[in-house]
């Protein structure tokens, strides 16, 4: 990887997004920025917000459908922008913090609050269709509401702040099954979820929490394996294969349908890096058949998929990761707090 362009942009944090040649983002005071890689620079900026909210620190999750950049926030407002003209379509105040991604599917935006509540909101108004209240949590810990669509059977599948998993039939709105993960898949806490997004693949749905990682089945919430390891990050999926960075530095290929851990490799054991200057991981992709592990101090560790085997550490020259890393076209695009960069 060399890198080659760092631009000002003063982005905010992980929540990037790629449309036709456009890197989106935010920042602190909600403003969104709309950055061309043709033209490498901003080519337009967004604040949809208001004086009296000035002072308030926004958090907004963002989503594309069909040319609409979709935008909901702590604030309880979400709205939808022209990716084109960049017109601003429609807005509503549903008057509750919004915590969670959001997945778009045949024109309709499904989000959770932070009461734990599921909507289905149409993309062309911003009217609600329908909701759904699930466990109320009075107690808030880091992990996001998370929600996984798998649209060739029509199902959503909800993970909520209070470690439940509802598979829901997004046509009819019918619970398919629910799962209660309580104390026999987290421990540190029996009220607040601690633990990554879900993992969808085929008939597997991944959760990992801070005790399990667990395989259920999809269509009916049976579970086909656990396995005693805590995942440190989202795991990632590439064909029968899943791969976790584990709480003490391993990085693990496992069997995605027997359970079977086929290879274990302590992460950067051999390097002759400080690993210190290194830091944490903070993101796994699979890209070019190579595990590529992202350190928050800027640094790509690279692995063979095959058998774990270290092919090489690179140094990206950046203080810090602030962005999840996307990769476009054969280039790798992240962002920090002031940059964006590209590296081939």
């Amino acid at each position: 990887l060399y890198k080659s362009k760092r631009i000002k942009a003063n982005f905010y944090n992980k929540d990037v997004l790629y449309s036709n040649n456009l890197v989106i983002s935010y920042n602190k005071k909600g403003k969104i920025f709309f950055y061309s890689l043709n033209s490498n620079k901003i080519i337009f900026e967004y604040n949809f917000y208001k004086n009296k909210y000035r002072n308030f620190k926004k958090k907004l999750y963002l989503a594309i459908d069909q040319g609409k950049l979709i935008v909901a926030d702590n604030l309880g407002y979400i709205y939808s922008l022209n990716i084109n003209d960049k017109k601003l379509i429609w807005a509503k105040n549903y008057r509750i913090s919004f915590r969670s991604n959001i997945k778009i599917q045949d024109e309709i935006i499904y989000l959770a609050d932070q009461e734990n509540k599921l909507y289905a909101i149409d993309s062309s108004n911003g009217l609600k269709l329908w909701d759904f209240l699930t466990d109320q949590s009075f107690l808030k810990g880091k992990f996001l509401n998370n929600i996984s669509i798998d649209n060739f059977d029509k199902n959503i599948f909800y993970l909520n702040t209070q470690g439940r998993i509802y598979s829901v039939n997004y046509v009819s709105q019918n619970i398919n099954w629910l799962l209660n993960l309580d104390n026999i898949y987290f421990t540190e806490n029996p009220n607040i979820f601690s633990g990554q997004e879900l993992v969808s693949h085929g008939t597997n749905l991944i959760v990992s929490t801070d005790k399990l990682v667990v395989n259920f089945n999809k269509f009916n919430g049976a579970k086909k394996w656990d396995i005693d390891l805590v995942s440190k990050i989202k795991p990632s999926i590439s064909s029968d294969f899943l791969f976790i960075v584990s709480d003490r530095n391993f990085l693990n290929c496992i069997d995605i349908n027997s359970g079977k851990i086929l290879w274990s490799v302590k992460i950067f054991k051999n390097s002759k890096v400080n690993l210190d200057k290194i830091g944490n991981i903070k993101h796994l992709i699979i890209a070019n058949s190579q595990i590529m592990l992202f350190s928050n101090k800027g640094f790509i560790a690279k692995y063979k998929p095959s058998n774990g085997e270290l092919i090489e550490i690179v140094d990206l020259n950046t203080s810090f990761l602030g962005s999840y890393p996307i990769i476009v076209d054969g280039n790798l695009y992240i962002t920090n707090n002031s940059k964006v960069f590209m590296y081939d």
